[in-house]
């Protein structure tokens, strides 16, 4: 058996590096429950039960898990046997409404069978093979509308999961599939649930210009960031997929604190979260680490950040509480830094070259790239060789930081 670096951690491999959980087969495996969830569950219960209809919106930046909760109801309406329509949205209406037809043909081929669809085929489906054959050439929502939502109810519990809205960048297409969704909203009886996935932004700003449909959503769910606790539980699960060894702690070879600054790492986006434990366990796994716990954690990202902007460090800096890396300005009177301090932690790094015209001591001058550790902006600084005070040039922080720069060699 050939030895990947992940098996002292009883991994077979790097358990991250597929981000996709978009996936029917493995979307329940993965899925994290958070609040948003439950009241979903609640309210989809109701639907396939055929007590209630209801548009739902699951809005969130990229990566939160919009597309997961679409698969999940697809997934549940697979397994009851219930009628469900999942599409990812064009940048162009016709082709997503030809793409929407083409997958209830395909679904209601399976459900009705050879001789029925040929020799019995019910109304709705000889109205869906109709615009289908039409929608490239005359389209019509009104039309595509009530086509849509007459095999919807007639196939009762069913869904219409639409992801990505914002993928339809053209006013006029987004204007036609609003009207789209306008027939299909007012018209669909109880058992039929319509979600629809969108960038925030985007859904904000297409219901202000469509009120009449802003009314006709039911409910909007914005996905929130993970907490530490819900972190935990997706880092585990997915070494869960990878274990060769039982009873071993799940979140192993991770503690809790290295979730928890991977997390803050990631903002709480699960996308994110995964890239930043591939990189984390990556870099262990090579410096043959046992255990990564928060201080690992930090020290691991702080290289990757570094390695991503190309700084090379000619000596070690000290891990403080902001992160500084001298370039000295092109004059041929000046050589490298021997060392640099700071009272700051060590966070991320650039080359830069300053405007030496902006400070008042020409000494032993250094332009260094910086990023504040309160509010993140990334400034030049140009310090000489003595101890210089440094102030963030945001308005809004009011972040002050000492820097100690040591004679020229």
């Amino acid at each position: 058996m050939i030895k990947t670096g992940y098996d002292r951690y009883g991994l077979s491999g790097n358990p991250f590096r597929d981000l996709s959980s978009e996936s029917l087969e493995n979307v329940d495996i993965f899925h994290v429950v958070q609040e948003i969830d439950h009241e979903l569950k609640i309210i989809k219960d109701e639907i396939f039960e055929k007590e209630n209809k209801a548009v739902l919106a699951i809005l969130g930046g990229y990566g939160v898990g919009k597309t997961e909760r679409l698969l999940l109801v697809k997934n549940e309406a697979k397994n009851n046997g219930f009628y469900s329509v999942f599409k990812n949205m064009s940048n162009e209406t016709r082709w997503t409404v030809a793409s929407v037809m083409d997958e209830m043909i395909s679904n209601a081929n399976k459900k009705l069978g050879f001789f029925k669809r040929i020799f019995n085929s019910p109304k709705w489906y000889k109205n869906i093979l109709k615009i289908r054959k039409q929608v490239k050439t005359n389209y019509d929502p009104e039309k595509i509308g009530h086509v849509i939502v007459e095999a919807l109810n007639e196939n009762a519990p069913s869904c219409l999961l639409l992801n990505d809205l914002h993928n339809l960048s053209q006013p006029a297409d987004l204007d036609n599939f609003v009207r789209v969704l306008h027939v299909i909203a007012d018209n669909s009886n109880p058992g039929v649930l319509t979600m629809l996935c969108s960038d925030i932004d985007f859904f904000e700003k297409l219901m202000k210009r469509h009120l009449s449909m802003n009314e006709r959503i039911n409910r909007k769910f914005v996905i929130p960031p993970l907490s530490n606790n819900e972190a935990n539980l997706i880092i585990a699960k997915r070494m869960l997929d990878k274990r060769l060894v039982d009873n071993i702690e799940p979140l192993y070879p991770f503690t809790e604190e290295a979730v928890a600054v991977m997390n803050d790492e990631a903002e709480g986006n699960a996308r994110k979260l995964l890239k930043v434990a591939s990189v984390v366990i990556d870099n262990a796994s090579q410096r043959k680490i046992m255990t990564i716990d928060g201080f690992t954690t930090h020290e691991i990202l702080k290289v990757s950040e570094n390695q991503k902007l190309n700084v090379d460090f000619e000596e070690d800096v000290e891990k403080k509480d902001l992160s500084i890396v001298e370039t000295p300005i092109k004059d041929s009177s000046l050589k490298k830094v021997k060392k640099i301090t700071s009272s700051s932690k060590v966070t991320s790094v650039k080359k830069s070259v300053g405007n030496p015209s902006s400070i008042q001591n020409t000494s032993g001058i250094k332009s260094i790239k910086v990023k504040c550790p309160k509010c993140a902006k990334i400034f030049t600084f140009e310090v000489s060789s003595s101890t210089e005070q440094m102030r963030c040039p945001n308005p809004s922080c009011d972040f002050v930081g000492k820097i100690n720069i040591e004679k020229l060699v």
